[in-house]
């Protein structure tokens, strides 16, 4: 019993002492100290007053609400950063815009928003004000005079020795070299829209060409005193003024499945700005294009469900600011009551309009019934197109309706375009 409570006094022992050291502190004093000698150290800090903005924007055509209300809110932005440089944090800010386009593949989508190979992430700059643009063109023989642009974006301008045609980015596209001379400096178009008119400064020789061609129509000598420093033609194109819309034309249709339609789209005036497509039951591809091209563009349009009316309406603006608004339509009829199929559509060229009538198997005729007037399409055969004019009984800027109608076997369908 003894030997078994020693053991756990020594156990016990040790820890009874942790709290006695614990409790031990030596005496802390503050040492007293004597300053011997103050300098002032004074620090330049440099101001961090550059500050760079950029907006992303979602260009996509739902968040155009979005996109509105950030436009109408920018001014108070504005105003809280002259707030702050009022009360004394002036900065400089460098304002970049980036939108959301990455690329879509090889695809064209949301009304033409996304497009391949994308912005890149570039930014969107927009020259100051009074600011002088990047040269137009280089490389001419200068010193150069006088210019016109023409409708379709195309500048005319006489170089000393030589009368350039540039296109719309100042690339050199054609040159002409009139025999004599030597320092043209008047530049002037015909009111024919394809001459223009040149003068040498020195001998007073004036020349009429034609643009496309480069041949002279006409040229003599005016006899100055002095020297020839201009020229006033009557009813001269000063700045060329494109009156002419853009041009739509239905080029193919594709039976499918899916049904397509194809349409040509052009402006060989000022070239194309935009084109917008609105659709029912369709889907378009509107090709990628720089404004101001005067190229052909293919627009095509498929049928969702192929069971149903479709239509596709194009809005075409060009440079100029002329539009033209085409609809071709695309439909179907069945030899049944109620596959008797109305259309309702504006935007009709008066006796334009077209009514294209491709039938498939069972179909023996169509009954079209244009604003009441019965337009009777007989001897169709499966898979050719008929083409009718209903311009006749169409009442032009107004609502018009047309009903669609199939006869033969039971169930036959009738593919029905109606087209400007």
């Amino acid at each position: 019993m003894r030997s078994r409570t020693w053991k756990l006094v020594r156990l016990a022992a040790p820890l009874g002492l942790i709290p006695l050291f614990a409790c031990l502190s030596p005496p802390v004093e503050s040492p007293n100290t004597t300053v011997t000698q103050e300098t002032s150290v004074r620090v330049e800090q440099s101001v961090k007053n550059k500050v760079d903005l950029l907006f992303l924007i979602d260009n996509s055509p739902s968040m155009a609400p979005k996109q509105n209300e950030l436009r109408n809110r920018f001014p108070q932005l504005i105003k809280a950063l002259d707030t702050f440089a009022a009360q004394g944090n002036p900065a400089s800010y460098h304002i970049g815009v980036v939108n959301s386009d990455l690329g879509a593949g090889p695809f064209t989508l949301n009304q033409g928003q996304c497009h391949p190979g994308g912005d890149g992430a570039k930014l969107q700059v927009t020259p100051a004000a009074n600011a002088q643009l990047p040269a137009f063109a280089t490389g001419l023989n200068g010193p150069c005079y006088a210019l016109r642009i023409r409708s379709n974006g195309e500048v005319m301008v006489a170089c000393t020795s030589q009368v350039y045609r540039l296109d719309a980015a100042g690339n050199v596209i054609q040159t002409y070299t009139l025999p004599g001379g030597f320092v043209l400096f008047a530049l002037n178009l015909d009111p024919d829209g394809t001459s223009f008119w040149t003068a040498d400064l020195d001998t007073g020789q004036i020349w009429h060409v034609d643009i496309a061609t480069g041949a002279v129509i006409n040229t003599f000598t005016s006899n100055v005193n002095s020297q020839l420093a201009g020229l006033a033609i009557v009813g001269e194109l000063r700045a060329a003024v494109d009156t002419t819309p853009p041009t739509c034309t239905l080029t193919s249709t594709l039976a499918g499945p899916p049904k397509e339609i194809q349409v040509t789209v052009q402006d060989t005036g000022s070239g194309l700005a935009s084109i917008v497509p609105t659709t029912v039951n369709a889907t378009a591809t509107v090709p990628v294009f720089a404004p101001g091209s005067t190229s052909a563009q293919l627009v095509i349009a498929d049928k969702t469900d192929q069971s149903k009316p479709s239509s596709l309406t194009l809005k075409v603006t060009d440079v100029s600011g002329n539009s033209t608004t085409c609809d071709p339509w695309f439909g179907l009829s069945q030899t049944k009551t109620v596959g008797v199929l109305p259309v309702r559509f504006t935007h009709l060229l008066g006796n334009a309009a077209t009514v294209v009538v491709r039938p498939l198997a069972g179909v023996r005729s169509v009954d079209l019934l244009v604003n009441g007037r019965l337009f009777h399409v007989a001897g169709l055969r499966p898979g050719n197109s008929t083409r009718v004019n209903i311009g006749a009984a169409l009442r032009v800027g107004g609502t018009n309706v047309v009903v669609a109608k199939a006869r033969g076997k039971h169930g036959a369908l009738a593919n029905v375009m109606i087209t400007d």
